[in-house]
């Protein structure tokens, strides 16, 4: 009876034995494939180059003329916003204690390709913008009257987002998004 009971055992040895050798073979079959197919397309030149460049949108304020203009300098076609900030400035900087009126300065804004929100007080420009394009928001600016050693400062402060494409919340403008407006006063 003890035979018996070894041969159980050397049969039950035999079969882990087979499982081991049959699991670490298709490990090692594995292993050789990928690493054969990961060599191949290492090694291999497919004759084309793909390579991804995302688009930017760079933003820029500049005053030509006594008019100020903002511009696309990105990539790819953008919706502006501005908002404009007018104050008194002395020489060294510091501004003035009493903030102008609208009696102490005379702003002529661009008309019809700028709309201002009433709620976020922002300017938004009508349309996507394309690189290197600039869109004049103030044709002009002149002050009337400021307090004795100072100057009038107009300050323009703008950002743009991308025009087209999708949102995280969907197919979206991305303004919409972005910015929270439902429209840009088309």
């Amino acid at each position: 009876m003890q035979r018996l009971k070894q041969n159980k055992g050397g049969a039950r040895y035999k079969k882990r034995g087979k499982k081991l050798t049959l699991m670490l073979s298709l490990v090692l079959l594995l292993t050789f494939a990928v690493g054969g197919t990961v060599s191949y397309l290492v090694s291999r030149d497919f004759g084309k180059n793909h390579s991804f460049t995302p688009a930017r949108v760079e933003i820029a304020v500049t005053e030509q003329n006594g008019a100020i203009q903002v511009s696309n300098e990105g990539t790819t076609d953008a919706y502006l916003r501005a908002a404009i900030v007018v104050n008194f400035e002395a020489d060294n900087g510091d501004l003035s204690g009493t903030p102008p009126t609208e009696q102490d300065y005379q702003l002529t804004l661009a008309s019809g390709q700028w709309y201002q929100d009433p709620e976020t007080l922002f300017y938004y420009c009508t349309e996507p913008v394309a690189p290197g394009q600039a869109v004049v928001l103030v044709q002009s600016f002149s002050c009337l009257n400021a307090p004795l050693g100072y100057e009038l400062s107009v300050e323009v402060a703008a950002e743009g987002i991308q025009a087209h494409g999708t949102t995280d919340s969907g197919d979206l403008p991305a303004y919409r998004d972005a910015w929270g407006i439902q429209s840009l006063g088309q």
